[in-house]
């Protein structure tokens, strides 16, 4: 069995939030994923729903990255398109 992780990193400026998804495979470069959110006046009540929306960007810029490495026809669940 094999693990790998993925970390994730937030940074805050302004109303502006930036999240780094970070896979670091053994003895393999970085694979970085990068997600911007911004907080609005409508938003106020729960920034924490920025870091996630953040997040969920970074998460899938860095899920599309990986799907460009492989044969993605071959990579998706049945049913899913890319």
């Amino acid at each position: 069995m094999k693990i790998t992780s993925v970390e994730i990193l937030l940074d805050k400026n302004g109303n502006d939030t930036r999240a780094v998804a970070r896979l670091r495979p053994d003895g393999a470069p970085a694979t970085i994923g990068t997600g911007l959110a911004n907080l609005s006046r409508t938003d106020a009540d729960s920034p924490e729903n920025i870091e996630k929306l953040a997040t969920a960007r970074a998460l899938v810029d860095l899920a599309e990255q990986l799907f460009e490495t492989v044969d993605s026809a071959n990579a998706l669940p049945t049913g899913w398109s890319y």
